[in-house]
């Protein structure tokens, strides 16, 4: 190490990828970005600048372990600007804190500390492409996020990520893989480890070419800390292809695999809630549409429906020309509220131009919900060729004591619904206080389908259902996970 005017060089040789990097940021920047934040072109490329005359080793690590593929260029440039919002904030930091040191000393400190945060943190930062709190400095046309570029396309109700999990992405999980140590672990061994009420994160990795000892890595468990907000691990294990497991000991697989899950198909990543302690919260809570609840998401309850309400009808949308009857299809929406998701399903169909009939009828167990849900429904002003019949009845679920054509025969559909939705119903927590129930209702839900019928289930609140669930009752699982929302989103079919 040599230092240059109170500057440390980790690397007197210049790095000869940098100019392209230059070019690729400048490009994104000057072609996508907002007017007012062309600064910021300019302010990236200094520092890249000045890094590569002082750390070209540290920079080349940042770009290097990029894939060349169509997602590149913006890869480069979140990666480069998320560096630049490093070092400014580290460069505030250490002038509000009056740290020693000449202004040229304080950038190279600022500059060192910014590059091994962002070096360190390069799985994380792609993951921000789908988080809200995306600074949306980064535009991939005139008006359109970064982030929108990376949506995932829901094809018959299964999320399919825009970018999946990529071959270096492999490489490092195999070598994470190897260097990590593991030990036999049997499920009921796992199950003792895990406790009586815990969350995991369950990932399928079939077909990654992923293998220890000998064997493929067919799956991967996570079992998450229930204290943190994040997917932070406790502890994981593998499951391999000869049915035995192996608990990680050590190393970091596990996390990796956990933080790859945005790229990884929804019909194969489950985020399995149903074995979570139950706490139930009373009608005053549910009421009270002013309280600003903490959800365990961070965020109040309409930014939550602002992001998962979007995400069921599009799972919802998806659905329509493989329902049971395409030209006529009922839909049931179990909790539904005050019709927020109704109204944006209906009109989203109507935008689609929906060429069949729908039936929609929305169940709620709230008189006051109910009511504004009617209001809505007589005030949608939606296209006169599109046809549609809406209906908004307050029921208590209970009282059918989960017998599904009784409650069928009440809601004038005794032949079952094309497509359930559960949006913070029965089988979500803190509706009820048990584990049972919600499986009780989750075989109600089935039966209420008509044959090749599917049920769309998520919610304000974790489901107490799992694929377990699902499958032992007869039920085919399509998806159980939204890898651009990060969260739960089961679809289940009845079969033919």
């Amino acid at each position: 190490m040599s230092t240059e005017s109170g500057i440390e060089s980790t690397d007197a040789t210049a790095w000869n990828g940098l100019p392209k990097i230059i070019d690729i940021v400048t490009r994104v920047f000057r072609t996508g970005a907002l007017i007012q934040l062309l600064t910021e072109c300019d302010a990236t490329t200094q520092l890249l600048l000045t890094t590569e005359k002082h750390q070209p080793g540290a920079l080349k690590e940042l770009f290097s372990h990029l894939q060349d593929n169509k997602y590149y260029e913006l890869t480069v440039t979140w990666m480069a600007f998320s560096y630049t919002s490093a070092y400014v904030a580290k460069l505030d930091d250490l002038i509000s804190k009056k740290a020693p040191g000449t202004p040229e000393e304080l950038a190279a400190q600022a500059r060192e500390a910014a590059l091994k945060d962002v070096v360190a943190k390069r799985d994380y930062l792609r993951i921000q492409y789908f988080n809200d709190d995306n600074p949306g400095v980064l535009f991939a046309g005139a008006d359109k996020l970064v982030k929108e570029r990376f949506k995932v396309p829901v094809i018959k109700g299964v999320a399919r990520p825009a970018i999946g999990v990529a071959h270096n992405d492999v490489v490092d999980l195999n070598n994470r893989l190897q260097g990590a140590t593991w030990q036999n672990i049997t499920d009921a061994e796992w199950l003792s480890l895990c406790g009586p009420s815990y969350r995991v994160l369950r990932v399928h990795l079939a077909g990654q070419d992923l293998g220890l000892e000998h064997k493929a890595v067919m799956e991967a468990e996570a079992l998450l800390d229930p204290n943190f907000i994040q997917k932070t691990t406790q502890r994981g294990r593998v499951i391999l292809s000869d049915g035995t497991s192996r608990l990680q000991k050590t190393g970091t697989f596990i996390q990796l695999v956990v933080n790859l899950s945005y790229a990884i198909d929804g019909d194969k990543c489950e985020y399995d809630t149903a074995n979570m302690g139950t706490s139930l919260a009373g009608d005053a809570h549910w009421q009270d549409k002013a309280a600003d609840w903490r959800l365990g998401t961070g965020e109040n309850r309409k930014t939550y429906y602002s992001q998962v309400h979007p995400k069921i009808a599009q799972y919802v949308l998806s659905l329509l020309p493989v329902t049971p009857t395409p030209d006529n299809v009922t839909i049931l929406d179990i909790a539904g509220g005050n019709g927020d998701l109704a109204e944006r399903i209906i009109k989203e169909m109507a935008a689609a131009e929906f060429p069949g009939v729908l039936i929609y009828i929305l169940v709620d167990y709230s008189e006051v919900d109910v009511a504004v849900a009617k209001r809505r429904f007589e005030n949608m002003r939606l296209p006169s060729e599109f046809k549609v019949k809406t209906f908004a009845l307050t029921r208590d679920m209970l009282k059918y004591k989960y017998d599904a054509a009784r409650a069928l025969k009440d809601f004038g559909i005794a032949d079952g619904a094309d497509i359930i939705i559960n949006s913070g119903g029965l089988l979500n927590n803190q509706i009820g206080n048990d584990n049972q129930t919600p499986s009780h209702f989750n075989q109600m839900y089935g039966q209420m389908l008509k044959p090749g019928g599917y049920g769309v289930y998520s919610g304000l609140t974790p489901l107490l259902v799992n694929a377990a669930t699902h499958r032992s009752q007869g039920l085919t699982v399509i998806n159980l996970y939204d890898p651009e929302a990060q969260r739960q989103l089961h679809v289940v079919q009845r079969p033919k």
